[in-house]
């Protein structure tokens, strides 16, 4: 009796939310045919640290394993809303999306920046698609006839577009000052990608790395 009355309550604390994600070692298979386990990278020296105000911004008596340093950037922060009737997730969410994500294709987490980026380091599991390529469609031919194959999209003898069996995206970039991403976004939109199939992760690999997430460039202990 006991032990169900934990598992009720613990139900009841987790099931309305996705807060349990933060704690599940979440595999996921990339691109470059690894293995990755995204989890919250927080080291044993760190646990014990109290959120207080001389911890947080001052970073007094922290030891050097508990910081991690972002560089501040230029970039015009982005609004909350890539597009009407686009949801915008943040870390959770995204794990979320990540852990349902199926050899199938029918969802997709995609990174928008340029194969350098992506190679350096992303998200594991992420697929590889130049923002300029969605935008400029024209000019990146090819590379844009690959992406339509890619997405499952079919282009009609008359020149339009049928996206019945295209995947539900979630896109990101490099961070909330990321403009990448949401150009991208706006160029589905405009193409006719129906918008319930488009999620953003406005934070992008900035948060990700902030939040101490796991990316292909590092693996927890």
């Amino acid at each position: 009796m006991r032990y169900l009355c934990l598992l009720f309550a613990t139900t009841l604390l987790y099931g309305s939310g996705l807060e349990w994600l933060q704690n599940e070692r979440l595999n996921v298979r990339h691109a470059d045919g690894k293995t990755y386990v995204i989890t919250r990278h927080i080291p044993e020296a760190c646990r014990g640290i109290p959120i207080l105000p001389e911890n947080v911004w001052k970073r007094e008596s922290v030891s050097p394993l508990c910081v991690q340093p972002l560089v501040t950037t230029l970039g015009t922060i982005s609004m909350m809303q890539a597009a009407e009737g686009v949801q915008t997730f943040g870390e959770l969410e995204t794990m979320a999306f990540v852990k349902a994500m199926r050899p199938d294709g029918k969802k997709m987490l995609l990174d928008s920046r340029s194969s350098d980026w992506y190679e350096r380091e992303t998200i594991p599991g992420a697929v590889n698609i130049w923002y300029k390529v969605i935008m400029l469609p024209n000019l990146f031919a090819e590379e844009f006839d690959a992406f339509l194959t890619q997405m499952r999209i079919v282009k009609n003898a008359d020149g339009s577009l049928d996206f019945s069996k295209a995947p539900e995206l979630l896109l990101f970039c490099n961070g909330p000052w990321c403009s990448q991403s949401p150009n991208a976004i706006s160029a589905l939109v405009r193409m006719g990608y129906p918008v319930e199939k488009l999620k953003w992760y406005r934070g992008g690999l900035h948060d990700w790395k902030s939040m101490a997430m796991t990316t292909t460039a590092r693996q927890p202990d």
